[in-house]
């Protein structure tokens, strides 16, 4: 006989449905962490001009350890000082003949320069110096020997090492905010010119060795020149390129030294009448001296000068006064400094030689310093020059990047995880299994 078992056997399955599980803090923590990241890298590049602006200026900055002082007060760059004479050699026969002048040189000499007597005034953010300067002739690179006959008119003054070559000079050290190192301030204890009135007397403009910065072709740089006893404003004239870095070249031209007859805020340095255009008086700097400045071969200069001499052959590549600034930086990288110094000549009755003189200019000597930079500076100022232009570049990518990483991890913390209970039995669904056992 036989008897018949039913076993059900039923699966106690779960279904599968979507459940959110918990994030990881980690994931949080590092999504914060790069939306920070990202504000600060977005923030650096919109604001980059003005980071670099200031970092700039705090290396530029005088201090009493800072590099910059180190470089100022005790240049290393080796500067040469070349001398030209105008040989007269015709001046048995003057007036009769107009003089005939031949340029003698370079008589090179080689310049240290030092600032001594270093003062910190930290109440109105200024250094004042006095600078000391000593030639040492240089005879395997002169065209000519300190031997040499020179025929000329007898008034030249000689320049020795003394402290007063420059005068004391105030400057202003850039410390504070908006300030740039390196502008006149003071000079011989006076806040203002005694040599001329109005506009002409006011002291203005850099000393000479630091530049402006984020200069444009409107910009006018202005120098104070202590053997002009005024400052200077060259003017844009071109642009240029030298070892990879782009500079602006700003240079005196026709309306620097001009009589004010086109540039009526002149008027005030003639000290008396202005004959000439393209020629500086500086007789009453001079000790009364009848000195008059001039560019070399009296470039930019009245063409009544060259007709009553012979031998004058003005090039403005060989005889221009500029300034070649990396403009962003404001860092002189070609510099040229030329005048030619010129004595007054008129009629007088009191003295026969001089009674039948013309009245004239006559050439003495000029003076050239040329200074460019060494190319250890170049390499460091490309590199200056390549943070500025690629910082901003760079922060915005690194914005970017930090963006795209916030993103990501914020939607992977955000999305649905499907969870899945195992089973209890092996079985995978709900069966009947009919089983026949033996009585």
């Amino acid at each position: 006989m036989w008897r018949f078992d039913v076993l059900l056997y039923v699966e106690n399955v779960s279904v599968p449905k979507k459940m959110r599980g918990r994030t990881p803090r980690w994931l949080w923590v590092g999504a914060g962490s790069g939306a920070l990241l990202a504000l600060a890298a977005l923030s650096a590049a919109l604001a980059w001009t003005s980071i670099f602006d200031s970092a700039l200026a705090n290396q530029l900055a005088l201090t009493p350890n800072s590099r910059s002082f180190r470089t100022w007060v005790a240049p290393s760059v080796p500067l040469y000082f070349d001398i030209y004479f105008f040989n007269w050699t015709n001046s048995e026969k003057f007036p009769e003949e107009k003089p005939n002048l031949v340029q003698l040189g370079p008589y090179r000499f080689l310049e240290k320069r030092k600032h001594v007597n270093v003062t910190w005034h930290d109440n109105n953010g200024t250094v004042a110096y006095r600078t000391q300067r000593s030639w040492y002739f240089d005879e395997s690179s002169s065209n000519g020997t300190l031997q040499d006959n020179i025929t000329t008119l007898n008034g030249i003054a000689a320049r020795n090492n003394s402290l007063d070559t420059d005068g004391y000079m105030e400057v202003t050290t850039g410390r504070a905010a908006g300030t740039l190192p390196g502008q006149i301030m003071r000079w011989n204890y006076e806040d203002h010119i005694p040599y001329y009135e109005g506009e002409c007397a006011q002291l203005a403009g850099s000393a000479g060795e630091f530049m402006p910065r984020n200069l444009t072709e409107d910009s006018l740089l202005p120098m104070f020149v202590p053997d002009l006893c005024r400052t200077v404003y060259m003017e844009y004239v071109d642009t240029g390129e030298q070892d990879g870095l782009t500079f602006n070249k700003y240079a005196l031209t026709q309306r620097s030294f001009d009589n004010s007859s086109t540039s009526p805020s002149n008027t005030c340095f003639c000290n008396g009448e202005c004959a000439w255009s393209g020629v500086m008086n500086v007789s009453a700097c001079r000790f009364g001296s009848p000195a008059f400045m001039t560019l070399p071969h009296f470039l930019h200069g009245d063409p009544q000068l060259r007709e009553l001499v012979t031998g004058m052959q003005p090039d403005p590549d060989a005889h221009s006064f500029y300034f070649a600034v990396e403009p962003k930086l404001g860092v002189p990288l070609d510099v040229a400094a030329r005048f030619q110094l010129n004595l007054y000549l008129e009629p007088s009755e009191n003295i026969g030689l001089y009674e039948d003189v013309p009245r004239m200019l006559f050439p003495i000597f000029w003076v050239e310093q040329r200074v460019k930079v060494e190319d250890d500076v170049i390499a460091e100022l490309r590199l200056v020059r390549a943070i500025f232009d690629w910082g901003g570049t760079v922060c915005a990518c690194a914005a970017l990047v930090f963006a795209i990483l916030v993103t990501m991890a914020t939607c992977w913390a955000r999305k649905p995880h499907t969870i899945k209970k195992e089973s209890i039995f092996e079985k995978p669904k709900d069966e009947a299994e009919l089983k026949l056992n033996p009585i």
